[in-house]
């Protein structure tokens, strides 16, 4: 390779003339390295793709430099980059090689040799470098070769293992800048968690909270308190029924959504048998999300005397602006009748002309009793909404 060349390179992914984006530290690891550092062993980082190594490379050498280090003793490679075009240990040799004449580091450098695996015959190499007290190594991988017990083999005793796992859930909240000093004071924890997993399991369907005093054994004002948590750390929303009169829209069960259906998948049913759900949760997210950045919308559920429901119920100011019915099985006759004949009639109480099924995949416009009835795909409404 060209000298010129390898040293853009080398400029793109190193502290020497830009500060670089090292992402959010994660402390564990970083003093889990530092102790690591004060033996003169090779440094190995592993984990799964996607679990932070680059990044926990770059935290740790931008915490070298504001120790003191200085920036060009510290070399920083990305195998996966690709210019480099070929990779074995001749081109390891000339990439170390060009560093030495180009940055000249004054005191024993630093190489950090990210997604080491991609080079042919890699680990003779670093032990030739290692065993030549040349530099201190740290090198990471995603490799099975890498993950497995050949690297004992490969590097014959001469390093230390540090094995990087995806956020944990402490990690998770520092990312998300959630700050949880034990706010609620919570001491009946397995209450608050068999309620979290009944809702996870129930999502888009109508719960009250007497209903789950007798089902948990957990007293309604207990289940009202910890909904209410819930609620506010946006695990969970509860969909209020439309009603011009308060005392009985407050009295009137809730439908419960998921932020995460996922989670709502893991924990609760699985989703294959129960798609309907999910894709009312789903476009209960995207409406949530217009609420929010509008203060004038306001989303409800409807239904009337006769149990007749509406999925979504969309009023703006005073005025009631449109109705939605989520309907996974339109090819069912007695599904999509029901669907519709609840949403005539709460079109009819509203003086709307136009109403709305969300669907799998059947489109069409339809009119019925002089009513219009758009049948539109998710997918299709979810681009239509985003513009």
């Amino acid at each position: 390779m060209d000298k010129n060349e390898i040293i853009k390179i080398f400029g793109d992914w190193n502290f020497w003339y830009k500060d670089l984006n090292a992402g959010i530290n994660r402390p564990y690891y970083l003093n889990k390295i530092k102790k690591l550092n004060e033996s003169s062993h090779i440094i190995v980082i592993t984990g799964a793709r996607r679990s932070g190594k680059s990044f926990i490379m770059r935290q740790t050498a931008k915490t070298l430099i504001k120790g003191g280090v200085r920036k060009n003793n510290i070399l920083i490679v990305n195998f996966e980059d690709p210019r480099f075009v070929e990779l074995n240990t001749k081109i390891l040799q000339q990439l170390y090689d060009v560093y030495l004449e180009f940055l000249n580091p004054q005191e024993k450098p630093y190489l950090f040799l990210d997604e080491i695996q991609e080079v042919k015959d890699w680990e003779k190499w670093v032990r030739m470098i290692h065993e030549l007290d040349k530099a201190k190594i740290i090198i990471s991988g995603s490799n099975a070769k890498l993950l497995s017990r050949e690297l004992s083999t490969l590097l014959t005793g001469r390093h230390l293992d540090l094995v990087i796992f995806p956020l944990s859930f402490k990690e998770f909240l520092r990312f998300r800048n959630v700050d949880l000093p034990k706010r609620f004071k919570i001491r009946k924890s397995k209450e608050l968690v068999s309620l979290a997993k009944f809702y996870l399991g129930n999502i888009s369907s109508l719960i009250t909270f007497g209903s789950l005093e007798r089902t948990l054994n957990i007293s309604v004002d207990t289940v009202e308190k910890f909904s209410r948590y819930l609620e506010d750390t946006f695990i969970l929303f509860f969909l209020k029924r439309f009603s011009y009169k308060f005392g009985e829209q407050e009295k009137s069960p809730r439908k419960v959504y998921a932020i995460d259906v996922g989670l709502a998948n893991t924990i609760g049913f699985r989703f294959s048998q129960n798609m309907w759900r999910l894709a009312e949760n789903l476009v209960f997210l995207e409406l949530k999300r217009k609420e929010m950045l509008n203060s004038n919308l306001e989303i409800y559920y409807w239904k009337d005397v006769n149990h007749r429901e509406v999925d979504f119920l969309i009023k703006e100011n005073l005025k009631v602006k449109q109705l939605i019915q989520v309907c996974w099985e339109v090819n069912r006759p007695e599904t999509k009748n029901r669907e519709i004949r609840a949403l005539l009639k709460a079109m009819k109480e509203f003086n709307l002309e136009e109403g709305l099924i969300i669907t799998d995949d059947y489109e069409a416009e339809e009119n019925i009793k002089g009513k219009k009835i758009n049948n539109i795909p998710l997918w299709k409404w979810y681009l239509k909404e985003g513009k």
